[in-house]
């Protein structure tokens, strides 16, 4: 005879979200095999955010299996399911995560989170001084001739492509365009006692100012 297991309301929620879970990081691990056929970097991360955009817009997780993700993608789970099946199935999907990449790892904790409704007001000075108030406890001191402040002040007018900010710069290497703005965005929340980056990558539009930050370009 068959041992019948009743869940609580409680367990039932938690099993539905883990469910959730499993469900969208199968289909997102599926699409990371398939694209790492290919070796062009950019074009794999292009593919990669266009593929778990649609699928978040596809499964429209609630708050509760977003918070589960970022936590399983941060590394900072410890979820205990109420059966044991789903718990062995939890212990691959954590294996599988540990090999994913880490610029997609943070592509995907980015995804899960919800965007504050406030706005973060900072400046760029005329001597190139990036900066928030107060100026003399958060202020990340750019080379006016260096190509970071010259991406930034590219994007604080609109979005922008990899190869629209290359032809500006006069130059064409992605892999180089791309350790500029890692290096800025680490080095401005770092200087500048940010949360969130302040340079995004969205696959239909290029690289973008985080909505969160209004940018003011100062004539002194």
């Amino acid at each position: 005879m068959k041992k019948v297991i009743l869940l609580n309301k409680k367990q039932t929620d938690s099993l539905k979200s883990q469910l959730k879970v499993l469900k969208i990081h199968r289909r997102i691990f599926q699409e990371q095999k398939e694209i790492f056929a290919g070796f062009d970097i950019q074009r794999i991360i292009q593919d990669f955010k266009k593929k778990i955009d649609r699928i978040f817009a596809e499964e429209k997780p609630d708050q509760k299996t977003l918070l589960l993700l970022r936590k399983a993608y941060s590394g900072n789970i410890k979820i205990i399911p109420p059966t044991l099946t789903l718990k062995e199935e939890m212990d691959k999907l954590h294996k599988k995560i540990d090999g994913i990449p880490g610029i997609m790892k943070n592509m995907l904790i980015e995804t899960t989170k919800e965007k504050p409704s406030y706005s973060v007001k900072l400046y760029i000075s005329k001597n190139g001084d990036f900066y928030r108030d107060p100026r003399e406890q958060s202020c990340y001191k750019m080379d006016l001739g260096g190509r970071r402040i010259k991406v930034l002040k590219m994007l604080t007018h609109r979005p922008m492509s990899t190869k629209q900010i290359l032809n500006n710069l006069g130059e064409d290497n992605v892999t180089n365009l791309y350790r500029t703005i890692h290096e800025l965005n680490e080095k401005a929340v770092k200087d500048l006692d940010l949360v969130e980056k302040i340079i995004e990558f969205d696959g239909s539009i290029g690289y973008k100012i985080n909505p969160i930050y209004d940018i003011i370009k100062l004539k002194k």
